[in-house]
């Protein structure tokens, strides 16, 4: 009896420890404060030794979900990409990409501040629209 009840012990700490180290959950496109349509015309970097953080500017074209967005106007979006990882610690890998100055992308938005502009939809924030340059 006290082997099962160490066993199931032992299982639920398991199951706990992994969720309290699971990655970030996906946000949904759908729950975006803003989406839009742009140019990107910078792209700033910063690091602060774990993450790489990119500040994307974005010229706006198109609003189909403003929350104070209107055409003209500049975007800042911030995101990350995890690149040194601390040791014994998980941490998500961050955003899945990041446009390069002259891409016409539409960028999905969160209402939520940081690094100097609202945090894209977490992992995939944007789509590259026809037209987008090679550089």
């Amino acid at each position: 009896m006290r082997r099962l009840q160490f066993a199931s012990g032992l299982g639920v700490c398991l199951i706990v420890s992994q969720l309290v180290r699971a990655d970030r959950a996906p946000d949904d496109r759908g729950t975006a404060k803003v989406v839009v349509d742009g140019e990107v015309v910078a792209v700033e970097k910063s690091a602060d030794g774990e993450h790489d953080w990119f500040l994307v500017s974005i010229r706006v074209a198109k609003v189909d979900k403003g929350d104070g967005v209107k055409a003209g106007d500049v975007l800042k979006v911030s995101v990350y990409r995890l690149v040194r990882p601390k040791p014994k610690t998980f941490a998500s890998p961050g955003h899945d990409g990041v446009p390069a100055k002259g891409d016409r992308i539409r960028a999905f938005v969160s209402g939520h501040e940081t690094h100097g502009g609202r945090e894209g939809v977490y992992p995939d924030w944007f789509d590259r629209l026809p037209g987008a340059s090679k550089k």
